[in-house]
């Protein structure tokens, strides 16, 4: 058959304001050819069918990695990217571009003498951003120089990452010493002048050490090409070989320098790093070793995805890195200017990997050029490539998760250990109960664990830009007694070397009779009547008590006669177990109440002979393939301890199994028979084989070293069969797994096959705390039983994991089952003939179970018949009265003719109180009385729903977390009109107004007064938080939500409407995707200004209503309602689980007051959300990232990032603070300013009144003469004032009056004066 070709695959461009940017260009990872975005921001790549990695790199603005985009065969994928601008200012403005460093003599060698004067001058100049300080000495006495930078200098900021830059390792290698000098000065200079790098420095903790061997630049030359002078430090040691290895040991004992970094790592809690080279133009990252100990092969960290993107970072920032250019011809062509350490040449003792393995840092390695010592004037062309890349690379310390882990008295805890599912490498909080874990853009699973508390896992989702908070509050664990470990072994047991058969059966006798309450040996007579008995061990709290709903796992030890180890390991563990019980240790406590334990400690007995004790190795392959644990059938011909073993296996269910056996250190799963397929073809099984088995081989201290003691090379102690040995027959694990779906192990746990007695103590020890952690893993997964509406056990229905093989068996008096599972999310299918098929999604977290409970409805046509209003009324009674604890009847309002509008809200506990926690949900119909079908949907649903309440475990869950409002005829008058008209009639209200259509565009009700059922409507809507609503009609076949598709909406709010869309239509078995043609209705219209109810739900109140459509039959005949009930049933039960998506929490106030005046805004939506009486609110959304707003009036508003996860609503709490401000000014500023204001007017105006009153006295007052003294102190000032101009043009013109004066004496001063004047002229 030949095959299409793939067609073009296209990507638009767009930016972050929706417009396109030119000249970006786009990466493809593993490909060597890029594209360029045209002037509108658009570009087109082909690539054929697969996952692909993209780099997107544009000048000014942040580069972005995108992982796992899937290309499809025979479809065009259109992916839009969003660029954030790398400075919130415009590009012209001076603080948004680095400045180039204009001093040229700065691009010079600096002496070791020089380096320590400059980086002195720094901190010395910048002491508010900087500290000088050493981590150590070099081997002849030169300080290790550091120069922190930061906002705090010389403190850990909690939640403030920190950062490292490490060059001149290789004294010889200068180019990245000068780069860090040049790096310093840019960021010291650059604070408080450019918004990037002071931001920077203000969230980031950076410290820079320029060299690391200042031993070795001293025996370095300048020119140096690619030689060795000066590589190495004084002692002549290479000092990126002297870290530990990774495997085995290093020959060298650590250098001065490399003690010094180690315990410098060590103290501060770094995040990132990079360690400068030269030689070679590439950032290289972990692994640099392998464990065959070979160049060339690429040696794949946990976190390669987040080293190749860091790496990435860089080579993409630098000028030509990404490029990939060769130093000689004969170099390796790096891709994308990045590589594997191991993949380009083998590194014992590096570095980067030491960081890695030993701390929470991340390291690579970059080598800057191929001039390992370049003369000066090249100096600034390295700086120009480089500078924009070491920045670039310190802001990806921003990316991924980090956060802050408290206890629930809100004390900060650190040495807590952060899990990501699916990456086997951790890290740990830091002194302040901060994290930071770099992670690539997706979602994830996180568990913060302590061994003092109970483990938490949350799910999160890292963004394409920058980092994402995440805080885990630990609640204590319950007091227990430790795992004893140092516990004496019970006495009961203490025999000299191997027990015989006898000492084994008196001590598991003794044991029982110790504790009988958790032990219950039985002694199955053999077939053979030369045979000893078969014994087993059932260990479960209260023994012989139901244990249909628990995991039954069996451990089996001697299934080879000659590999007896399991037998004394089998043994000492239950005599552990029962003495931790009766300690009450948590763990084991639980372990018991939840697992049946059937220990077999030797299948074979009779074939133990401890005369092969310290044998390693079978005489022959034949002798080994006639041991009983190689002859697993189910043959009439198969060995008597093997018809035993199976005939344990007929009687439980074995959900699980582990045999104990030797011949190597490692841990095996199926397949051994090199014909069977892999089991890694069932991705759901192979899941659960690894969860299992790493539960064990994570507390073995060999297995999991990675270390091949014995046996078949494994890197991670677990190996399937038929990869570890060849073929040995028919073996437990694989007929056991094919036979029963049990999943089964062997563990071997020593490389002889008869240790010796002396080594038993020791094996104990080894596997002790395995065993327990396999017990404790193997009660996770999913519990469950299948009946009918009666309550009736339907053992044999069948019941699967969607994606995995394994049959689950129901146990035949109860159908119960269990089902061992990893932590995950899984889909769970039961079906049985003559009853409906249900589907169940579940999430199963790291520290529980889940209970499920399969409710099977008989696939038949339920009766439903038509209710007039007093029967409707009689129904939602009947339902109030037999379900009082979940019903509630109320009425909304009346219609026109005084009908009540009927609400029925249902909900466990309190279902007439709105609770904070709880979002409240609606369903209406028959707004339009003759859409009578609607009207009898909903009073079925509400029949159906409280019947199984308690039932079936989907309904109760939603009743127990969501509030439903269910009004099934809002427009009775039309609805009994149309009874009486066969329908033809009772579209309308009484009034002959359509409802639908009647509803207000604005809230001010004075200048459209709407009919009273509307009123009634609107009153309801505005005063509940409705989450969201579903109103049912008639008239077509069509799902539908306002303002669709006419480019009203907000992207945000039509996500909303398009999920809940979907969210019914996907469940629903009659296709609503396109509409059907009906007749036109004959209604009375209303003004084109009305809106109808589901744009006003969306406008006033607040929430999301979708409308559905049943069909054009308004009322069907009553045969035809038990399948319009059929069709909608899935989607009513379905789109009711989506109202816990979304953002639900409380505003308040500082002191915890509910703010019942408060709103919540989100950017990007229309929707305002008042907030309940309580302070609470629901808003409904689709899971992503949001930035809300909280505000009250009186209060200042309040701001927060936060993410939405599909598999549950988001809590986010507000506590605004009061704003007592005037005027936009602090009221007590406001006071101060203001009576500091006052008081100086009023001190203004006292001293202003004193001046004129001062001067009125100085020319018109008496005043008294000191004896015969003179007026004036001089003669000069005398003869001045005794002139007669001064005395006419100064006395006389202003004149004295008092208040006794008289007209006559003003008439006798007006003549003088002119007599005066008179005689002057």
């Amino acid at each position: 058959m030949i095959r299409r070709p793939p067609r073009s695959t296209l990507f638009p461009y767009t930016t972050l304001f929706r417009s396109g940017i030119a000249r970006v260009v786009l990466f493809i990872d593993g490909l060597k050819h890029n594209v360029t975005t045209t002037d509108r921001g658009e570009f087109w790549r082909l690539l054929l069918p697969g996952k692909y990695n993209v780099y997107v790199v544009a000048d000014g603005y942040d580069a972005i990695f995108v992982n796992d985009i899937v290309i499809e065969e025979n479809r065009t994928l259109v992916r839009n990217f969003t660029l954030r601008s790398a400075s919130t200012k415009k590009p012209d403005e001076e603080t948004t571009a680095i400045k180039p460093l204009a001093n040229t003599n700065l691009f010079i060698h600096h002496s070791n003498e020089m380096l320590a004067t400059v980086m002195k001058k720094y901190s010395d100049d910048y002491p508010n951003i900087t500290r000088l300080y050493s981590v150590g000495n070099s081997v002849e006495g030169r300080p290790l120089l550091v120069l922190e930078i930061s906002d705090n200098p010389g403190r850990h900021e909690p939640g403030e990452p920190e950062f490292k830059y490490i060059a001149n390792m290789h004294g010889n290698e200068v180019v990245g010493r000068e780069m860090l000098i040049l790096l310093i000065r840019l960021l010291c200079e650059s604070y408080g002048h450019n918004d990037t790098l002071t931001s920077l420095v203000n969230s980031t903790r950076i410290h820079i050490m320029p060299t690391m061997n200042p031993d070795g630049y001293e025996n370095s030359h300048l020119g140096d090409y690619e030689g060795i002078d000066g590589r190495s430090n004084a002692h002549g040691i290479d000092l990126n070989r002297n870290f530990p290895y990774r495997f085995g040991s290093n020959k060298n004992a650590p250098e001065p320098e490399t003690l010094a970094v180690m315990q410098w790592i060590k103290e501060y809690p770094f995040v990132l790093s990079a360690n400068l080279h030269g030689g070679s133009l590439v950032a290289n990252y972990p692994f640099d070793d392998n464990k065959e100990g070979i160049s060339g092969k690429y040696s794949e960290s946990p976190d390669d995805d987040v080293f190749r993107k860091i790496s990435s970072a860089y080579s993409y920032a630098h000028a030509n890195m990404h490029l990939g250019p060769k130093c000689t011809l004969g170099d390796l062509f790096f891709e994308q200017g990045i590589t594997n350490g191991a993949a380009w040449y083998l590194v014992e003792g590096g570095m980067q990997d030491w960081n890695y393995l030993n701390s929470n840092c991340f390291e690579i390695t970059i080598e800057l050029g191929c001039h390992k010592y370049p003369f000066a004037n090249a100096l600034e062309s390295f700086w120009m490539d480089n500078r924009e890349a070491l920045i670039a690379y310190i802001q990806q310390v921003h990316t991924g998760v980090h956060g802050f882990i408290t206890d629930n008295e809100g004390h900060l805890l650190s040495n807590v250990t952060l899990k990501v599912k699916g990456i086997e490498h951790d890290v740990v909080s830091a002194a302040d109960g901060d994290y930071w874990r770099l992670l690539v853009p997706g979602k994830y699973s996180v568990t913060a664990q302590h061994l003092d508390y109970m483990p938490q896992t949350k799910s999160v989702t890292v963004p394409e830009i920058g980092t994402i908070q995440l805080n885990f509050t630990l609640t204590l664990a319950e007091s227990t007694t430790p795992l004893p470990s140092e516990l004496p072994t019970p006495e009961t047991i203490k025999v000299a070397g191997y027990a015989n058969n006898d000492q084994l059966l008196s001590s598991l006798r003794q044991l029982e009779a110790l504790y009988p309450d958790i032990v219950q040996v039985a002694e199955e007579k053999s077939s053979s009547s030369h045979s000893r008995p078969f014994v087993s061990v059932i260990m479960t709290n209260q023994t012989g008590g139901p244990s249909e709903n628990k995991v039954h796992v069996a451990l089996i030890g001697g299934l080879y006669s000659m590999q007896p180890v399991g037998r004394e390991l089998l043994v000492r563990l239950l005599y552990r177990l029962a003495e931790y019980h009766q300690k009450n240790n948590a763990q084991i406590c639980s372990i018991l109440d939840s697992i049946v334990i059937h220990v077999i400690p030797s299948v074979d007995i009779d074939g133990f002979d401890m005369k092969f004790e310290g044998s390693c190795d079978y005489d022959s392959p034949r002798v080994l393939l006639s041991e009983a644990g190689n002859r697993v059938t189910s043959d009439k011909d198969s060995p008597p301890p093997v018809k035993n073993l199976l005939k344990l296996f007929d009687n439980f269910h074995i959900h699980v199994a582990l045999s104990l056996e030797t011949e190597g250190i490692f841990f095996r799963y199926p397949y051994d028979r090199t014909s069977m397929s892999s089991v890694d073809q069932h991705d759901g099984d192979i899941k659960t084989f690894f969860y299992l088995a790493n539960s064990f081989v994570s507390s073995h201290e060999i297995m999991k070293s990675n270390n091949t003691v014995c046996g078949p090379s494994t890197p991670t102690g677990v190996i399937e069969g038929k990869r570890a040995r060849p073929s040995i027959g028919n073996t437990l694990l694989d007929y056991a797994y094919d036979h029963y779906g049990t999943i089964t192990f062997a563990a071997q746990l020593s490389c002889c096959m008869f240790p010796s007695a002396s080594d038993l103590d020791t094996l104990w020890q080894q596997n002790e705390q395995p065993l327990i952690s396999f017990l404790s893993a193997s009660k996770h997964g999913v519990h469950g039983q299948v009946v009918d509406l009666q309550g009736n056990p339907l053992s044999v229905a069948e019941v699967s994991v969607v994606g995995t093989r394994r049959p689950v068996f129901l146990t035949k008096n109860s159908a119960e089952f269990c089902i061992v599972l990893p932590p995950g999310v899984y889909i769970i299918r039961v079906v049985y003939a003559g009853y409906e098929e249900q589907v169940k999604k579940v999430s199963i977290s790291a520290d529980s179970s889940v209970h499920l409970k399969f409710v099977l409805e008989r696939r038949s046509m339920p009766t439903i018949g038509y209710h007039d209003y007093t029967s409707m009324l009689d129904s939602l009674k009947n339902i109030t009265s037999l379900h009082p604890n979940i019903a509630y009847l109320h009425s909304i309002g009346k219609s026109v003719q005084h009908r009540d509008i009927w609400v029925l809200c249902l909900a466990a506990d309190h279902p007439g109180k709105h609770l904070p926690d709880r979002p409240e949900v609606r369903f209406v119909a028959n707004l339009r009385g003759n859409d009578l079908a609607t009207r009898e949907l909903l009073i079925f649903f509400a029949e159906y729903l409280a019947s199984l309440y308690g039932v079936d475990d989907v309904v109760t869950q939603i009743l127990r977390t969501t509030r439903i409002h269910i009004a099934p005829s809002l427009n009775p008058d039309g609805a009994a009109t149309a009874a009486t008209s066969d329908c033809q009639l009772g579209l309308s209200n009484y009034n002959d107004f359509d409802l639908y259509t009647n509803f207000p565009e604005k809230m001010n009700l004075k200048e459209f007064e709407p009919q009273k059922e509307v009123q009634a409507i609107v009153n309801w809507i505005i005063s509940m938080p409705f989450a969201f609503s579903v109103a049912f009609y008639s008239g077509s076949k069509v799902l539908s939500y306002p303002f669709e598709n006419n480019g009203t909406l907000k992207a945000m709010d039509e996500a909303v409407f398009r999920h809940l869309k979907a969210s019914y239509a996907n469940y629903n078995s009659t296709n609503k995707e396109h509409v059907v043609p009906c007749a036109p209705l004959n209604v009375k219209q209303t003004s084109d200004s009305h809106l109808n109810m589901q744009e006003f739900t969306y406008l006033h109140g607040s929430s999301f209503e979708v409308d559905v459509n049943l069909g054009c039959d308004r009322c069907p005949s009553s045969s035809a309602l038990g399948k319009i009930w059929l069709d909608n049933k899935r989607s009513l039960l379905y789109i009711l689980q989506q109202s816990r998506t979304g953002l639900y929490g409380s505003v308040r106030t500082i002191s915890r007051t509910p703010l019942s005046s408060a709103t919540i805004q989100l950017e990007g939506s229309d929707v305002t959300v008042n907030v309940s009486a309580d302070g609470s609110y629901w808003r409904l959304l689709t899971w992503g990232q949001y930035v809300v707003h909280a505000s009250a009036e009186g209060y200042f508003t309040a701001t927060k990032v936060v993410s939405v996860f599909e598999d549950g609503a988001t809590e986010l709490i507000f506590d605004l603070k009061v704003n007592d401000s005037i005027y936009g000014v602090p009221r007590k500023t406001f006071i101060l300013i203001t009576g500091s204001a006052t008081l100086i007017i009023l001190v203004l105006s006292l001293f202003i009144y004193g001046c004129v009153v001062r001067r009125r006295n100085e020319h018109y007052g008496f005043y008294p003469l000191n004896g015969n003294a003179s007026l004036f102190e001089d003669e000069d000032e005398l003869d001045l004032y005794s002139s007669k101009d001064y005395y006419l043009n100064k006395t006389l013109t202003k004149t004295y009056k008092d208040d006794s004066s008289t007209e006559e004496d003003e008439e006798f001063d007006r003549r003088s004066h002119s007599r005066l004047l008179r005689s002057k002229s």
